[in-house]
């Protein structure tokens, strides 16, 4: 079954909003085993949301179409699409009394431009809203089933999780087996993860990459009559892919983050981290508390900036810093030993760099980062050189702290 996503408003097509309602589903439908083989962005215009529609009827068997449902004069989307579908918009009065009842439950007056949004296309089904004033609508068009949508993101996942996913489901003529195995790693570019996979056996399976930086997403999967064998199947090949990257293969799971996973192996041992951030400006403990129930494993971060604060707070000696620079690997090392001695934690991240663009040297390029890593045992220190930008290079130094840890915790490097 092919399928198509159409988003339709000026700000997305201008760039003022970036189309994350296409990337969540393109992400849904990718890993339920649909295939989706078109997205088109177009502005509120009549004439091109008709061609749209029109192109959209003739090569795909279900389109969800997101954007312009609103109350608002340029929400015009489900007007064009009743005109190009040749049928009337009429009053439904579920809907309509829907809309009244969001109104009262939020204690906020309904405008008369509000009833424009229970004009549905005649014999469409109404799709329910339960965040928003908007309903969705399902229509068929010459055999092709259009799922309108608002733009909201939150009250187009709950439409597409509650009524669109059932009803795409419902339209499959053959029902397959599907089985997939979803491994995320870390830790060496694309190009060296499918130089290492060359070879490798995939008959009967399909194997996809996605860079989601600075993670790389493997997926294999199978379609087949067979749901016994495909599980078994896809569970072959993901287990040599495993074996194939060591420990470039962080995690299994489109939910699980770098973050949980080493989380999950610091409560398995019982112990506890701390962090001294300067060039990350926080963004490994930002990383490390997007994690629901970390606070059973992460004690404290720092974000020692400035020279000042790496003595003051973190009690790396002024001479240090004076010898060897605030960058270097001998203030990573004060930095880890410092946050780990005054949190009391097991084990403690120091990490020092230039971020750029600025503040480079011919001895210290922009890109340099030095991270430590500190524990009873000892102390792991490394040198790393990442020539991106400001923004990507904080990213890509917080996984490699966490890496470094993970790699610890596991026992694949020593202090």
């Amino acid at each position: 079954m092919k399928l198509e996503v159409l988003t339709i408003g000026d700000e997305v097509l201008s760039g003022a909003i970036t189309d994350t309602n296409f990337a969540w589903l393109g992400e849904q439908l990718w890993s339920r085993g649909y295939e989706l083989t078109w997205h088109s962005t177009v502005g509120d215009d009549p004439e091109t949301i008709t061609d749209a529609l029109t192109r959209a009827a003739g090569r795909s068997q279900a389109v969800i179409v997101t954007g312009g449902l609103g109350p608002t004069l340029d929400d015009i989307t489900l007007e064009v699409a009743a005109k190009a579908f040749g049928v009337k918009l009429v009053m439904n009065e579920v809907a309509l009394q829907a809309i009244k009842n969001r109104f009262k439950k939020i204690g906020r007056e309904m405008t008369s431009n509000n009833d424009k949004q229970a004009l549905l296309p005649e014999g469409s089904k109404m799709i329910s809203n339960k965040f928003g004033t908007a309903p969705g609508c399902h229509v068929v068009q010459n055999d092709c089933h259009f799922f309108f949508l608002p733009g909201v993101p939150r009250e187009m996942r709950q439409q597409f999780e509650d009524s669109v996913l059932p009803a795409i489901a419902g339209l499959e003529s053959e029902k397959r087996g599907y089985a997939f195995r979803f491994l995320r790693c870390f830790g060496a570019p694309e190009a060296t993860m499918a130089q290492k996979l060359e070879g490798l056996d995939l008959t009967g399976v399909d194997l996809a990459y996605r860079v989601s930086f600075p993670e790389i997403f493997i997926k294999v999967s199978a379609w087949g009559p067979d749901p016994v064998f495909l599980e078994r199947r896809v569970g072959t090949v993901a287990q040599e892919i495993r074996f194939r990257l060591g420990d470039l293969v962080y995690g299994e799971g489109e939910e699980e983050t770098f973050a949980a996973v080493v989380g999950r192996i610091l409560l398995e041992k019982k112990a506890t981290l701390a962090t001294a951030e300067s060039c990350t400006g926080g963004r490994l403990a930002s990383l490390i508390t997007d994690v629901p129930g970390s606070s059973g494993w992460f004690e404290r971060g720092a974000v020692t900036y400035s020279n000042v604060s790496k003595t003051e707070i973190l009690g790396v000696p002024e001479a240090l810093i004076q010898t060897f620079g605030a960058v270097s690997s001998e203030t990573a090392v004060a930095m880890a030993k410092g946050i780990r001695k005054v949190s009391k934690t097991d084990y403690g991240i120091g990490i020092t760099g230039i971020a750029g663009p600025d503040g480079g040297t011919t001895e210290k390029p922009v890109g340099t980062v030095h991270i430590a890593l500190d524990s009873a045992d000892g102390t792991i220190q490394r040198e790393l050189h990442f020539a991106t930008t400001r923004e990507w290079f904080k990213k890509i130094v917080a996984f490699a702290a966490l890496d470094l840890l993970r790699k610890k915790l596991l026992g694949a490097i020593k202090s």
